[in-house]
Formats: C-alpha cells, sequence, structure tokens
C-alpha cells in the first residue's frame, strides 16, 4: 500500500507569539491571503507566557517554522535572542518580524515603522510640521516616533503612566532624530489643542476590553487626527470618539 501513498508537500508555517494573542486577527488575515494567492502555508497564534518565552522560540525552530510575528509584551525580549537585527528595529530596539535560517538563526525585523508610515501617505495626510500626542512608551510608541519623525512632525508628546519609562525613551530616541520630544507629567490639557495628532501606544481599548479608552472624550477635537494601534476592534471606542466628534479616525489595521 504505501508505494500507492502519494508525497505532499508540507506547508511553510507561520506563528505569532505574544500574550494575549486571542484578540489578534493576524491568523484570519494571513491565512486569507495564503488562501486566496494558493500559497501552501499556514499562520498560527500562540499565547506564550514569559517563563516560557524562550522555549517557544527553540520550539518553533525545532518545528521548522520559516518565520514568526511577535507582538505585546515580547517585542523588546526578542531582541537578546536575535542573530542579526535589521536598521528600524535596532533603532526603536522593538522587533514585530523574525526570519528562521537553517531552523536556528533568527534575523529580526521592524515592519511597524513602515506600516505607520504608509497608513499616513495612503490618505494622502501632510504631517510636515504637525505635533503629535503620543499615550504610552513602550515598543509600540518607539515605533511610533520614529515613523512620524520620518513623516516630518516637529514635535512630538509623550504621555505615560511611568514618567519614568517616558524619560528613558526620550533619552533613547532624542538624538536619533529632529522632533523635538517632549514629556507630560499628565498637564495634557494645557497642550490638547496645540497637538494635531493623537496617538495610542497601549493596549487599552483592545479586545476584549472594547469598552476602555486611553483619553476621557473632552480632550478629542474636530481638528485632531486620532491614530489607534489598537486593531482589534477596527474601530476601538477612542475612534468612535473621534468620530463623533468630527476628527479623522485613523484604525491600526492600516498598518497591517
Amino acid at each position: 500500500m504505501n508505494h500507492f501513498i502519494r508525497k505532499t508537500r508540507l506547508p511553510l508555517k507561520f506563528g505569532l507569539i505574544g500574550k494575549p494573542v486571542e484578540h489578534s486577527l493576524s491568523p484570519l488575515m494571513m491565512n486569507t491571503v495564503f488562501n486566496e494567492l494558493k500559497i501552501n502555508a499556514i499562520y498560527v497564534a500562540f499565547e506564550v507566557d514569559e517563563s516560557q518565552f524562550q522555549d517557544a522560540i527553540k520550539g518553533l525552530s525545532a518545528l521548522k517554522f520559516s518565520g514568526f510575528n511577535v507582538t505585546i509584551p515580547y517585542k523588546e525580549k526578542i531582541i537578546e535572542f536575535c542573530d542579526s537585527i535589521g536598521k528600524k528595529a535596532s533603532i526603536v530596539n522593538a522587533v514585530n518580524t523574525v526570519k528562521i535560517i537553517d531552523g536556528e538563526c533568527l534575523k529580526c525585523y521592524n515592519t511597524d515603522v513602515d506600516g505607520v508610515v504608509a497608513t499616513f501617505k495612503r490618505r494622502g495626510i501632510d504631517t510636515k510640521g504637525m505635533e503629535t500626542l503620543i499615550i504610552g512608551a513602550g515598543g509600540a510608541a518607539k515605533s511610533l516616533i520614529i515613523a512620524f519623525d520620518m513623516l516630518g512632525i516637529k514635535k512630538i508628546f509623550i504621555l505615560n503612566r511611568t514618567k519614568t519609562r517616558a524619560l528613558m525613551l526620550a533619552k533613547l530616541l532624542q538624538s536619533r532624530i529632529d522632533a523635538k520630544i517632549v514629556i507630560l507629567d499628565g498637564e495634557i490639557e494645557n497642550i490638547i489643542e496645540e497637538v494635531d495628532i493623537i496617538a495610542n501606544a497601549t493596549p487599552v481599548g483592545m479586545y476584549p476590553n472594547i469598552h476602555e479608552c486611553p483619553l476621557p472624550e473632552t480632550f478629542i477635537l474636530k481638528d485632531h487626527i486620532v491614530f489607534d494601534v489598537v486593531y482589534n476592534p477596527i474601530e476601538t471606542k477612542l475612534l468612535k470618539l473621534a468620530r463623533k466628534k468630527g476628527a479623522v479616525a485613523v484604525s491600526g489595521v492600516d498598518m497591517l
């Protein structure tokens, strides 16, 4: 009988690691693309505890995955396991895409920066000379800072729960960009009319906590451009409030 068994080519395997991952639309989107383009590949999401992070990476390599994406909270942690790192990933010290070479070598990249730049250019939004407020100071905030600098933003305000982390972020990036970074100490009402763009770089509002919002409605003005890196739901509470106020609302799904 073995003589009649036809060999089938195994699919290429790609994955996503993070915690949580149940909110992610990446498996649906990627597998749909593979199917439409008739690419023999699969994409699977894995929720990984921090204590098992290294084992998870070894497991993906052992199972001959071709590569994987990295989401919160591991975009910075993955760097210590990279064998090589792309220029943008090195600048922002955050990785979201990993290519596995020969089952063991990890080549790491950051595509978030390019995703943000492409999002604003696709929409025809001229950001040169604008000022922006970024909420958050993690890996996503780093990518936004570099992207906004590339887009010609002149001043970037950062609001974060812990001011120390925001100061560390500014120290890391200020010498590498032209835009001026200003750390806020809660005095958002003093600058909200000054900024042109409000960007959420935190997971606040992400599924299943869809009723949460990183900013009170009173701070959203009709002249603002409101960008949310969260893409599940596609329209977060922050974006709903922005549309309600007549502001331009830009979803994080546009980055993908």
